[in-house]
């Protein structure tokens, strides 16, 4: 063949042309790259169909049996000792409550609820045909249900050592994986139930559901769910892709927009930078504090976030992020204003209204990372960058992307599960959750209910925990923290105080400016019509 480099590119050359005549180019274009292009085309489309037959095998089936994908994940993620996947729950009660009255709850939860009668066994043995299923088993109730007794006389302090205790104790995996514990002596005559489940059992809205079920009126009441958007179809990811590869011609505008935008949610997630060096990051132990803050009233945060122009998410968020700065600094650490970590956010993706029934326990969250601004100073500024970047986070395709994503790890072997997740974990420094409940006054066992809280589980390398739990017009901040990392707790939960307090003294006065300004048109209103009554007299006079 007489090659020439000179000549111009030609990805086909005309038919009459000799082979004499082919360049070196025209060799490389339709030897290599179009061969290439099309293998390349038919494995994409080869991998779709296969994710699509893993898919449809995954979630065809009744999750009261089965675990889901995402169900898995988190059972894969426990076999780190250092973090349980343990959701911890607080309620605690005006007045006794006795065992044999909790042993009754007890009991009607196991009989309503499939996965609390069972536990969960692998059936396949390769990981692309295996299954895990809820086996049934006998419960032991002496087991499920302990009553532990406070001592005198029963301070908050001596109940957070008690609950210490009980949060580091792993869950049995022979058992049905979950455990009660009814704490006596609280205030001297009051009583606790710490409600604990395996974060596979279902997800913190679920558990939440489950709750509302074992207290008095639950049939005149709905938990409230976080707006949000309509779960994705597990094939939601996929279509797109499939569409391309077998129908380009249409292929249409909305179709490339929501592509480039799944593309871009998903460049973020895996590019995401590590976080900075503070007292939140480092080695983990396998020993947890635990505090939580005093009550505050829901419409006095509502008020805060109307006058900032956000939400309570946003406030309580803001002053989290306060809480955060003030203890890195403490701990001798510099932050400059640039500085941001991410703190892990579980986002809701269940319908509007809808209550977890015991057919639709399994985990339906995707996890958002959140950049939290420590750098920035001002707390005014703090929240409105804080509010920009949960805007941001809920409006794009990460909630969609990040499920699908959960969804294929649930799908892949453990050991790149696990890779993958601490990876992940190296680009936050805290879990932090917000589980609304029921607004209503209600019992337990015949005793009202003071207040219920709960402390959210991490994963990997994360070692602080913090969640935002609202209850007939009440919030509670509750935080889990390694103490190989902080062992102040109760430090950072009066930080929090004094943050929501500093927001809502610096947020009054944007109020007063607005509402002087206001009486002061309407006074030059009023002056107004004054001097036109006065002229018309005066020419009516005339």
């Amino acid at each position: 063949l007489a090659l020439s480099p000179s000549r111009p590119l030609a990805l086909s050359p005309p038919p009459s042309c000799p082979l004499s005549r082919l360049t070196m180019v025209d060799v490389m274009v339709w030897g290599h790259v179009v061969p290439l292009t099309w293998s390349t085309a038919m494995i994409a489309l080869a991998v779709v169909v296969l994710l699509r037959l893993c898919f449809r095998r995954h979630i065809h089936f009744d999750v009261e049996r089965f675990l889901t994908p995402f169900d898995k994940l988190w059972l894969v993620l426990d076999a780190n000792p250092s973090n349980l996947v343990v959701v911890n729950s607080i309620t605690t009660t005006d007045g006794s409550i006795t065992r044999n009255a909790m042993l009754e709850k007890i009991k009607y939860l196991v009989h309503i609820y499939k996965r609390f009668a069972g536990r969960p066994v692998v059936l396949g043995r390769w990981w692309w045909s295996r299954r895990i299923e809820w086996v049934a088993c006998e419960v032991d109730f002496d087991y499920h249900l302990q009553e532990v007794f406070v001592p005198a006389p029963g301070t908050q302090k001596q109940v957070e050592e008690a609950v210490c205790a009980i949060v580091e104790t792993p869950l049995d995996p022979n058992r049905p994986l979950w455990r009660h514990y009814l704490l006596q002596g609280i205030n001297g005559t009051n009583s606790a139930f710490m409600f604990r489940a395996h974060h596979a059992v279902s997800d913190g809205v679920g558990l939440v559901g489950v709750l509302m079920n074992l207290t008095e009126h639950v049939k005149k009441v709905d938990v409230p769910l976080t707006k949000c958007q309509r779960r994705p179809s597990v094939y939601s990811a996929l279509r797109p892709m499939q569409r391309l590869l077998l129908y380009p011609h249409k292929f249409t505008y909305r179709t490339v927009k929501n592509v480039i935008l799944a593309l871009y949610a998903l460049g973020k997630l895996l590019l995401l930078p590590g976080d900075p060096h503070t007292c939140f990051k480092g080695k983990l132990t396998a020993k947890k504090e635990v505090a939580w803050s005093q009550t505050y009233d829901v419409p006095r945060v509502k008020a805060i976030g109307r006058r900032l122009g956000g939400t309570v998410n946003d406030v309580m968020a803001a002053a989290v992020t306060g809480a955060l700065r003030r203890a890195i600094l403490g701990r001798g650490f510099a932050l400059k204003k640039s500085t941001s970590i991410h703190g892990v956010i579980p986002y809701n993706l269940r319908r509007i209204g809808e209550v977890p029934q015991s057919k639709d326990m399994c985990n339906k969250f995707s996890l958002l990372f959140l950049s939290l601004p420590v750098g920035i100073e001002d707390p005014l500024q703090r929240f409105k960058k804080v509010h920009q970047n949960s805007e941001t986070l809920k409006n794009g395709m990460e909630p969609i992307v990040n499920y699908v994503m959960m969804k294929i790890l649930g799908m892949c072997p453990s050991w790149a599960l696990l890779y993958v997740f601490n990876l992940l974990s190296r680009s936050g420094s805290l879990v932090f959750s917000n589980v609304p409940a029921a607004q209503v006054p209600l019992t337990l066992c015949g005793r009202p209910v003071d207040h219920m809280f709960f402390f959210v589980p991490q994963t990997g390398d994360i070692g602080l925990g913090v969640s935002i739990f609202s209850l007939t017009g009440k919030i509670v901040v509750g935080v889990l923290v390694d103490v190989g990392l902080y062992d102040e707790p109760g430090t950072l939960v009066t930080y929090v105080d004094e943050e929501l307090e500093s927001l809502d003294q610096l947020s009054r006065p944007y109020r007063r400016k607005s509402s002087v300004r206001e009486s002061a048109i309407k006074e030059a209103m009023a002056v107004a019509e004054a001097e036109r009554g006065r002229s018309a007299v005066k020419e009516g006079g005339m």
